[in-house]
């Protein structure tokens, strides 16, 4: 056959309808694919970087804004927008560093993951353990 088509299932389905979809790679690598509506919050969380695909966690905003907020474990905490609007723009973050975003228009990005994503061994902590740890 010349070409295959599937549909993506949902990874996840939230109250605002199902929104995250992984698209698995043959070489075990996978690609997720995120869709978050105006005003809504996500993330408030960091990783140790056990898991390769969290070290460093990369975003690629495709489009929309997108309000960041960041902070690293001597408290200095950063802010940023990520703005879509004239093309792609990506966003970087490396382990042990507490961030959350709020979209600040309809949005959609990707994440790069050097594996499946495993939900037993998520690699992600509450701002909470954050706190205790730093």
């Amino acid at each position: 056959m010349a070409f295959s088509m599937q549909r993506l299932v949902p990874a996840n389905e939230t109250k605002k309808g199902k929104r995250t979809w992984n698209w698995n790679m043959p070489d075990g690598k996978q690609i997720t694919i995120y869709q978050r509506y105006r005003d809504e919050e996500f993330g408030n969380h960091f990783h140790k970087g056990g898991d390769p695909s969290k070290n460093p966690e990369r975003f690629l905003l495709l489009n929309g804004i997108v309000y960041f907020w960041l902070e690293d474990k001597n408290g200095h905490r950063y802010t940023m927008v990520l703005d879509a609007t004239d093309g792609p723009v990506e966003i970087m973050i490396r382990p042990y560093i507490l961030h959350g975003a709020r979209a600040l228009a309809d949005c959609c990005f990707i994440e790069y993951r050097q594996s499946k994503f495993d939900p037993a061994h998520t690699d992600t902590y509450p701002e909470e353990i954050f706190r205790e740890t730093h």
